[in-house]
């Protein structure tokens, strides 16, 4: 189980990578999510790559928070992903930016 932030790379999550090479050995068949942004909030390419790479080793994946992200159906999954992945994204530059944005401005009350 990876319990790292969706926003390190493949590189610093340890379990994440050891995932991948799970899938790749057949370890299991379905990889189950909380949500997108538990997964990856590097964006959409990154995400999108890291979803295909599972597709392509034979693995399936589903959301457990959105019933609309999983393998079932592609198209819709397709869209989602592309969706969420910006969002989280998103969210994680807002987690950045906040704490900054509050010390440069606290300095001009």
């Amino acid at each position: 189980m990876d319990r790292e932030s969706g926003r390190k790379g493949k590189r610093e999550r340890g379990d994440f990578s050891r995932m991948f090479e799970d899938a790749a050995k057949r370890k299991f068949d379905v990889l189950l999510f909380w949500s997108l942004d538990r997964f990856s909030r590097e964006g959409i390419r990154k995400t999108v790559a890291y979803l295909q790479q599972l597709s392509n080793l034979g693995c399936r994946f589903k959301s457990y928070t959105e019933p609309l992200l999983g393998t079932e159906n592609e198209l819709v999954a397709q869209i989602v992903v592309g969706v969420l992945a910006y969002l989280a994204q998103q969210e994680a530059v807002r987690l950045v930016r906040a704490p900054l944005v509050a010390e440069f401005t606290k300095g001009e009350e």
